[in-house]
This record gives C-alpha cells, structure tokens and sequence, in this order.
C-alpha cells in the first residue's frame, strides 16, 4: 500500500490529473494482488538427466527427451507456457546446426519492437511462429511439423514472422492510428492480422478497410480473450484457406455498433475505436495546431470531457443516468464522455468545466471529436442529454467510416 501511495504521490507531483490517479491506483492494486496470489510450482530436476558429455552422448536426443517432459508435464495438467515448448524444440536444435539460439533471436526481435513501442512478447512471437511455420495454431498438431524442421528453416522463419509483424504495425500506425499494442482488446489479434499480412502479401486498399471493420467488431465481440484456442483456430483455418476478413467476421458476437456499446465504462475497444475515428482530428491544444494522428503514442491521453471534479461538484457522490443510478466516478468513466488528445492539451483542460473549455475551439474541431455543438449540453446540469447526443454522433461517424467506408 506505502508503493501504491508513493507511485500516486510521484504522479501528482508530476502533473497527473486526479481521473489518471484514479485508473493508475486501480491497475496498481490490480498487479499488486496478482503478484500476491500468483501460484508457482516447483518440479525438482535430477542432475543426472541434465548431464551431457559432447564426446558421446547426441546432443539432439538429449534435447528431445527434455523437450518431450515439457509436453507431458503440459498434458498432464501442469501448464508449460506454448512459447517454453516451441523454444524447447528449436532453440538447441538451431544452435547445434548453425550456431544460432532461437530464443536469443526471439529476444533481440521482442526488444526491437519494444524500441517502437510495441510489447510483443515472447508469446505473441511463438504463437505467429507457429502458425507462420506450420499453418496450425496447436501445439500437439504442429509438434511434429515444427521438429522435422531444417535447422536453416528454423531461423528463416523467424525472419519471416519478424517482417510480417513489421509490416504490420507500420500498416496499423499508417492506416488506422494504432501506435501501440496497449490499445489492442487482445495482442493475439495480432498473430491473425500477422498471418493474412503473410498469406496475402501487401494489403489492397479494399483488404484496410475490411481489417479496419474486423479489428472493431473482433474488439467490441472480446475475441481471444475468453476462448483464445478456439478463436485461433476457427479464424486461421479460414485464412490457410484463403478466405477474407469477411468471412472470419461471421464468429463475431458482435456484427454492428450501437448506442448500448457506449452505456458502460470505457475499456480498450473504446479506445482503439477513438483512435481510428480521431486520426485525422485535431488535438485540442489551443497553442499549436496539429491532428492526434500526427502524435507519438507516448503523447495520447485518455481526456474525459466531463472532469470528475466537475461532475462531484454538480452531483455529489451518486449520479442517475437514464433509469439508471451509478456513483460519480463510474459515471464520468462512460465511453461517451471519453476522447483522445495530446498530454499537452490535457493539462491545459485540466479539470475545467466543458461550458469553460469547449468555446474555445470551433465547430470544425468539436465535430473531428463528436462533440455536440449545443452548448446547452456543455453544461454539467445536463450530463446525462451529452452522453445521449455523443453516442448518437459516435455511432454516425463509426458506421460512416468504418464500419460502411
């Protein structure tokens, strides 16, 4: 709890808005409980298994035998992360053959990608390795394929996976505004984007605008967040066969965007959606002019048009919107009163009142960001008509351009 508290405190001290305390202590208590609670197991490794003499034993034999107690310690219940079995398999084999690590090589393209603000962990890798390599999602269906592996092939696919994902988030930061995995509902939405990008080659301006329309509904419809095998599979089997983004749409739970999807909180698929709507928008700096699509990740802030302290002031603690009763703090979280807009716009806002702030910005720019131009609603008597009005022009520019682009 005293780290929790110094982080915020380190926070304030450096200019975080009191909404961004709020989500940093959440996500803080979150880590902290799962560090607590995390369950290890122990499994004890005689040293005679792990002997090796070069002079007699073969080295490929030893491997596999380990190799092999990861698999059955895996089947028998005790979960071996997928990418410890992939690297299990090649890592000695391509360094015995041609003097290279698999996982070594992993790491180096895990912190390449770092460098441009993308996590992609080593599971992300392995999986669209997998894939890549063997067509299959499934570690007992692409076991045999991925050991029968030429050590040369070993490392040229992982080049290949390395290029494909490459041209990937050039083409997500490009196209659609998505400068980081951390908006992604799922990272494993990636391996299946990384595996159309390979099978089909450089994307038609027609392939965009489907992926664009996937990536929405797969966020909104939680794709690979309850299911991640099953997902996978259906939806890489479709693309083996050289369907389209439209055809894997039909899995989706949700097939179009209505008003209901911005009655809650706003989460990742909110946020993804904002930046796509909002590349060509302006930032709400009134110092400099400049569109959010212009912006580093490290720049975006999560702004919430009505200030909580705004809302706490009018309403108190409890606030009821539609049928609805809720506590202040879940009500300004609201997907409708969210955007996206610089640091720097952010703490020029600071905590104002809409009524204050928004005037000093014209149509045009209130329109890129769907906010009502009634300035009625701007006031914070009228909260609950804003939210209303916002999902309303949310859902027009959603439909406009992506989902019927």
């Amino acid at each position: 709890a005293e780290v929790i508290s110094d982080v915020l405190d380190e926070k304030e001290r450096l200019g975080c808005s009191l909404d961004n305390k709020r989500t940093i202590q959440k996500r803080l208590e979150g880590f902290r409980d799962t560090i607590i609670n995390y369950p290890v197991n122990i499994y004890s490794v005689p040293e005679k298994a792990l002997q090796y003499d070069k002079s007699k034993d073969n080295f490929l034999e030893i491997l596999e035998n380990i190799s092999e107690m990861f698999v059955r310690l895996n089947t028998t219940g005790t979960r071996i992360k997928l990418s410890d079995l992939v690297a299990a398999i090649l890592t000695a084999k391509a360094r015995e053959r041609i003097g290279v690590s698999f996982r070594n090589r992993i790491m180096e393209i895990v912190d390449q990608f770092d460098k441009k603000g993308w996590d992609i962990d080593e599971p992300i890798l392995t999986r669209t390795y997998m894939v890549i390599a063997t067509n299959k999602t499934n570690f007992k269906e692409a076991k045999e394929d991925l050991e029968n592996l030429a050590s040369k092939a070993i490392i040229e696919n992982l080049e290949k996976v390395s290029d494909a994902l490459n041209r990937l988030i050039s083409l997500l930061d490009r196209e659609l505004n998505i400068k980081s995995d951390k908006y992604l509902k799922s990272k494993y939405s990636l391996v299946t984007l990384a595996y159309y990008e390979y099978k089909r080659g450089p994307l038609r301006p027609e392939d965009v605008k489907a992926m664009k329309r996937w990536l929405v509904l797969s966020s909104f419809s939680k794709r690979y967040t309850g299911r991640l095998e099953s997902d996978l599979r259906e939806d890489i089997a479709k693309i083996r066969d050289g369907k389209s983004f439209k055809d894997i749409e039909d899995f989706l739970t949700v097939k179009s965007i209505g008003k209901n999807l911005f009655d809650n909180s706003y989460d990742k698929e909110h946020l993804l959606t904002l930046l796509i709507l909002l590349k060509d928008a302006y930032d709400l700096r009134t110092d400099a002019l400049s569109r959010i699509g212009e912006l580093k990740s490290s720049e975006l802030n999560v702004h919430h048009i009505f200030p909580i302290e705004v809302l706490k002031k009018v309403y108190g603690e409890e606030i009821k919107i539609g049928e609805t009763k809720m506590d202040i703090e879940t009500a300004a979280d609201l997907a409708a009163n969210i955007t996206i807009i610089s640091k720097t716009a952010n703490q020029q806002i600071e905590d104002k009142r809409p009524d204050e702030y928004l005037r000093n910005y014209s149509e045009e720019y209130l329109k890129t960001h769907c906010i009502p131009l009634d300035q009625e609603l701007w006031k914070p008597k009228n909260y609950a008509r804003f939210l209303e009005m916002r999902q309303k022009n949310l859902v027009e520019k959603i439909n406009k351009i992506i989902l019927h682009s």
